[in-house]
């Protein structure tokens, strides 16, 4: 498997998930109460940050050098450089869509817990400020 395939085959299903739970809060069919959802919010996005630390040690693999000046030794930091930021099944892409997508599951949590709030609003004011 060249770079890093299997992570990339891992984030199809990261996305697949994502899309499911979009669609659900978008229908309507997911609500969840607020603080849960901040609280689901708040580990989308403090997972995304440790994915800096990754990709801080991904760009370090981007630029290797110090492997010689012989043939191999070249060779070598070119493997490194491509499995690092090389294709779109390298480490950089793949952590920057996980990211991306934490974000966007972070912001669509915060979604479900605003529209449990404005569905509770709702029924509030539909019995007269007794819910």
């Amino acid at each position: 498997m060249e770079g890093f395939a299997g992570a990339s085959a891992m984030m199809s299903g990261l996305r697949q998930q994502y899309a499911g739970l979009r669609t659900a809060v978008e229908s309507g069919g997911f609500r969840v109460e607020p603080q849960a959802a901040t609280d689901a919010a708040k580990a989308c996005r403090d997972f995304k940050d440790q994915l800096d630390i990754v990709m801080r040690q991904a760009w370090r693999l981007a630029r290797v050098n110090g492997l010689g000046e012989s043939n191999i030794g070249r060779d070598l930091a070119q493997k490194f450089v491509k499995k690092a930021d090389g294709t779109p099944d390298s480490l950089v892409p793949i952590v920057r869509q996980a990211q991306d997508i934490l974000e966007n599951m972070a912001q669509t949590y915060e979604a479900a817990g605003r529209s449990y709030q404005q569905t509770d609003e709702a029924n509030r004011q539909a019995f007269g400020g007794r819910a």
